[in-house]
């Protein structure tokens, strides 16, 4: 068999289907396992408005 040079354009994947994580497209947002309660959103906006660059807002977070 000569070994031919297969270049995979799909975008979606079967490998990536079968992940638990998997989000299919428009399908809306995954469910949370805790909810996101005020101090949580007010925690996050006083980081954003504190923190100089992105790297650091993610170790913040």
């Amino acid at each position: 068999m000569d070994k031919h040079k297969i270049l995979d354009k799909r975008k979606i994947r079967l490998e990536n289907i079968l992940k638990e994580d998997y989000i299919p497209f428009l399908s809306g947002r995954p469910k949370r396992i805790t909810v996101i309660n005020k101090d949580d959103i007010m925690n996050l906006k006083i980081n954003l408005n504190t923190i100089k660059t992105f790297n650091e807002f993610l170790e913040k977070v």
